[in-house]
């Protein structure tokens, strides 16, 4: 271990794998064609309601081999404003990936969409953190 700092003192360091902290929460598979809604910039996208308590994580994965997608989150009812958060080319490739601490609880809703104007699947995957 390296340490980048001046400081001095004792620590404690706790090493956990991520994976043991994951809960599948959902994983939805779904598809952008015609028939799905279209943002001012004709973007395709598709929203999801989830209920978080104040301070909860969830990480959040959107992946397609067909365009490249963006994950952003809303408080309910302002999906017309600013995202919370958002990601776009945080996983793999050009897959997003996005991990978000509620700041109260409430209902929240997960936006997929694209950067690119495409059709194709998707796969969306939500996991509470414990």
């Amino acid at each position: 271990m390296r340490c980048f700092s001046s400081s001095t003192g004792g620590y404690d360091l706790v090493v956990e794998p991520v994976s043991s902290r994951l809960t599948l929460q959902a994983v939805n598979q779904c598809r952008f064609n015609s028939s799905v809604p279209t943002t001012a910039n004709r973007a395709h996208y598709r929203d999801y309601a989830i209920d978080l308590s104040a301070g909860e994580e969830i990480l959040l994965r959107l992946e397609s081999g067909r365009f490249d997608p963006i994950i952003q989150i809303f408080h309910e009812g302002n999906e017309d404003g600013s995202p919370l958060a958002s990601d776009d080319d945080g996983g793999e490739g050009l897959n997003s990936m996005l991990l978000f601490r509620a700041p109260r609880a409430g209902t929240y809703t997960v936006r997929a969409t694209e950067l690119s104007h495409g059709d194709g699947d998707y796969v969306l995957r939500m996991n509470r953190l414990r």
